[in-house]
C-alpha cells in the first residue's frame, strides 16, 4: 500500500469534503419538516450534570439505525435517522451542533465548547450537559470528534480550519491537553482502544497520514508503519474491530490487523473522483456504513450517498446504497 505523500492539513479536509471542521456548502438538499417526526419537540435544558455524567449509564430507549448530523432539517442542521435500505427520517434540529458520537446507548452531541448527552430514543429532547472546566477561556474552535473510554474519560478533538487541538476530559470535567498530540491529522479523530490507549491519525516525516496510538499514561505516541494514507477511521463499539479509508479503498479487520499482525480485508474500492467519510460500525461490528460524495472541480462535494456493507463468510458484501436527503453531513454513528 503506497503512502499519501501530499502535504496534509485541516484546510485540505475542509476544502475537499467538509469533514467536521467546516460548514461549507454543497449541492442544495431537500428540506425535511419535523412535523411528522415521532420524537417530541425540544424541551428546556437541564441543569449541568454531576461527575457521574461521563460514566456509562443503564440502557435507555434508543432509536436503532444510523444517526447522521447533516443539513436539510427544517432548513438547517439537524439529526437524521437512516434505516436500510433507503428510509430517512428527520429527527431533530441542532443548529449549534458540531459533532456526534455514541456513548453507550446515549447520543453524545458536541458544540463549540460544550458536550451534551441525549437518549437516542428522544434526540429532540434537550439532554444532560456534561461538565467541562476549561482552564482559561474556552477555545473558539469547534469540538469535531469525541469518544468515551471504558472508565468514563472523554477525549475530544477541536479544529477551526487552520489548527487542531486534542484534549482529555476527566469525570469531573477538568480538561488537559493531550501529550503528545498528533501532528497535522488528515482528519481529527479520537477513539479509545482501552482506558489508556487512544487511536488517532497523525502525519509522519514523509507526510504520510497514519494511524497512531497515544498512550495517555506513558505519554507516548506510536504510529503504525504498516498502513499509510489513512483519511478516516472508525472503531467498533466493543473496540475489537477497525475500519479505515484511504483515497482508493475502504478496509476493515481486527485492531491487530491494522496495528500489529495480520492484514485488514478490503471492503470496497473508492472511485477516484469520490470521497469517503463518516465510517460507522453497527453494534455487532459486522456491518459497516459510510458517506460518499463526488468531488466537483471546484472542490465541492455533491451527490452524497449512504453506503453499507455486511461481512460475509469470505468477503464484505454491499447491503445498501441510498441517496442522502442532505448536501452536507458532519458525522454519523450507528445506534443499536
Amino acid at each position: 500500500m503506497t503512502a499519501d505523500r501530499r502535504r496534509i492539513g485541516v484546510a485540505t479536509v475542509a476544502a475537499a469534503v467538509c469533514l467536521f471542521v467546516s460548514a461549507c456548502s454543497a449541492s442544495p438538499a431537500p428540506t425535511a419538516s419535523l412535523e411528522s417526526s415521532v420524537v417530541p419537540p425540544a424541551s428546556a435544558p437541564t441543569p449541568t450534570a454531576a461527575i457521574s455524567a461521563f460514566m456509562p449509564t443503564a440502557a435507555a430507549s434508543v432509536a436503532s439505525g444510523l444517526i447522521v448530523l447533516g443539513d436539510g432539517v427544517d432548513g438547517g442542521l439537524g439529526l437524521w435517522r437512516f434505516e436500510a435500505p433507503n428510509h430517512w427520517t428527520a429527527l431533530a434540529t441542532l443548529p449549534a451542533a458540531t459533532g456526534i458520537a455514541r456513548f453507550g446507548d446515549d447520543l453524545a452531541i458536541s458544540g463549540r465548547a460544550s458536550l451534551e448527552l441525549r437518549p437516542a430514543g428522544a434526540p429532540a429532547t434537550a439532554g444532560t450537559p456534561l461538565p467541562m472546566k476549561w482552564q482559561g477561556p474556552a477555545p473558539t474552535a469547534k469540538i469535531v470528534a469525541l469518544d468515551r473510554s471504558p472508565n468514563g474519560a472523554v477525549a475530544i478533538a477541536t479544529a477551526d480550519g487552520e489548527s487542531q487541538g486534542y484534549w482529555l476530559v476527566a469525570a469531573d470535567g477538568t480538561l488537559e491537553t493531550l501529550q503528545p498530540a498528533p501532528t497535522e491529522s488528515f482528519t481529527p479523530l479520537v477513539a479509545w482502544l482501552d482506558d489508556t490507549r487512544l487511536l488517532v491519525l497523525t502525519t509522519d516525516r514523509q507526510q504520510a497520514s497514519r494511524l497512531a496510538v497515544v498512550d495517555v499514561a506513558a505519554h507516548t505516541i506510536k504510529p503504525s508503519m504498516d498502513f499509510a494514507g489513512v483519511r478516516v477511521f472508525a472503531l467498533s463499539a466493543d473496540r475489537r474491530y477497525l475500519a479505515a479509508a484511504t483515497g482508493a479503498s475502504v478496509y476493515a479487520g481486527s485492531v491487530e490487523a491494522f496495528l500489529g499482525t495480520g492484514q485488514p480485508a478490503t471492503v470496497a474500492a473508492v472511485d477516484s473522483s469520490a470521497v469517503v467519510w463518516g465510517l460507522a460500525f453497527d453494534p455487532s461490528g459486522t456491518q459497516l456504513a459510510w458517506l460518499s460524495g463526488m468531488v466537483a472541480p471546484d472542490g465541492l462535494v455533491t451527490s452524497v450517498r449512504e453506503i453499507g456493507y455486511a461481512k460475509g463468510s469470505e468477503s464484505w458484501v454491499e447491503g445498501f446504497d441510498s441517496p442522502a436527503p442532505f448536501g452536507n453531513a458532519m458525522a454519523q454513528v450507528w445506534m443499536p
